[in-house]
């Protein structure tokens, strides 16, 4: 059964259930409601711009190379703000990747120009693919995740190897981008809806397994804690600790993760809800805590200054949506909320995805571990632009990769400086 749920949950939510990160585990005993009841908007903003501030000065070390993955969000700016407190902004090293002509990409590198740090731009639509570093990236994350979400990480070690990366994880969910609207009743709502939530794979049904199968996989926080979200409590012990660290935290650095500092993180989360709903005290916060960073766009509001009125954040919707629709016509055009590629291009277009994209599903095919996928069809009817199949493509040739790094570097390994090891897929 630990097999099937392993496979299962991969194929469905791009990462297996069973995983265990200790080494973030959340405590939040401390989150209180109570605590900040009758406290005025004012007050908060000023206590949590002290607590910020305090948290990343906390986790300075002057003597450090300082390195800050710079995107077009709100935590590696509020990162970026932070440390421009605490040393010369020459002194701070920024990088960006991902594709020219999107968000993440044009503003991450605005930020770092506009500010003066010393700054790398990898370009995604440059960086060849290659066997051999998907590999060691799969050893890297513990076989976890979908692969190709990546910089070119290989190029990262040689600039970065000695630094210090500082790290937004748990940024925006704590601050309450993963609160929703809903309220649920019972836990197999909650779990229902993460299952849903959380689908990677949406083009076609990969998996065999019912959304039910999973919930007893779901890890449930012992003791629930009332003051916090049952929604937001399976998310951070489910997908941000499953997901996201072994993505966003990958073995061979040394990481800072500031906003998992004890009181930011009670602070944040003892707020109520109203006031974390979209982040909205969260962006306040920010503002006026590191306002010569946040004068520059975002791409939390798409394209537009955080603290920009509803004409020009209407403005930029519509710019947004335009360029949505020219890229699905125009291959030269990306679309603005691409994170990494646009991989549905990318696997036609280029040769070095296609070709590992390729040898990799049919050597899954030859393994039998997925009988009843038509991985061909999958594939063919992709090529043939008759549907875009890029997530479950994606999915598949990371399950083979995986499996081929297993096979290469082990799958249980002993490392003081990697979580506890998750089993195999061949188990």
């Amino acid at each position: 059964m630990l097999q099937t749920i392993r496979l299962h949950s991969f194929l469905k939510l791009a990462y297996p259930l069973d995983y265990n990160s200790n080494q973030y585990a959340f405590n939040f005993q401390s989150v209180n409601k109570n605590t900040y009841f009758n406290a005025q908007e004012e007050d908060l903003i000023r206590l949590g711009v002290q607590k910020l501030i305090a948290a990343i000065e906390k986790n300075f070390e002057s003597n450090k190379n300082n390195v800050v993955p710079l995107s077009g969000g709100l935590d590696s700016r509020a990162i970026l703000g932070g440390l421009m407190l605490c040393c010369e902004v020459r002194d701070i090293n920024t990088y960006t990747f991902g594709t020219p002509g999107t968000l993440d990409y044009d503003i991450g590198n605005l930020v770092a120009k506009k500010t003066g740090t010393n700054h790398m731009a990898f370009p995604l639509t440059e960086y060849g693919y290659s066997m051999d570093e998907l590999l060691d990236i799969s050893r890297r994350i513990d076989h976890q995740t979908v692969l190709f979400h990546h910089p070119p990480v290989w190029k990262l070690d040689k600039a970065y190897g000695d630094g210090v990366i500082w790290s937004g994880f748990m940024g925006d969910p704590l601050a309450g981008s993963h609160l929703g609207k809903k309220p649920y009743t019972t836990l197999d709502e909650v779990k229902k809806n993460f299952v849903e939530e959380n689908t990677y794979v949406k083009s076609i049904r990969l998996d065999q397994a019912k959304d039910e199968d999973f919930f007893d996989h779901i890890e449930t926080p012992n003791p629930i804690i009332e003051s916090i979200t049952l929604k937001e409590q399976i998310d951070f012990h489910n997908r941000q600790l499953k997901y996201v660290v072994p993505h966003v935290l990958m073995k061979g650095y040394q990481y800072k993760t500031p906003f998992l500092d004890s009181d930011w993180s009670t602070f944040i989360l003892s707020v109520d809800d109203n006031l974390r709903r979209n982040q909205y005290l969260y962006k306040k916060i920010v503002l006026r805590a590191f306002p010569e960073v946040f004068k520059y766009p975002t791409k939390t509001t798409g394209g537009a200054r955080i603290n920009a009125g509803k004409p020009t954040l209407f403005f930029h919707r519509v710019k947004n949506r335009i360029q949505r629709e020219l890229s699905e016509n125009f291959s030269s055009v990306p679309a603005p909320h691409i994170n990494y590629l646009d991989f549905n291009k990318a696997i036609r277009e280029r040769d070095d995805l296609r070709t590992i994209i390729h040898d990799n599903i049919m050597d899954l095919k030859s393994r039998g571990v997925v009988p009843w996928i038509d991985i061909d069809g999958i594939w063919n009817r992709h090529l043939a632009r008759k549907k875009n199949h890029a997530d479950a493509l994606l999915v598949l040739a990371s399950l083979e990769i995986h499996l081929k790094s297993e096979d290469l570097y082990g799958a249980k390994r002993n490392s003081n400086d990697a979580p506890e090891a998750s089993p195999s897929f061949k188990e």
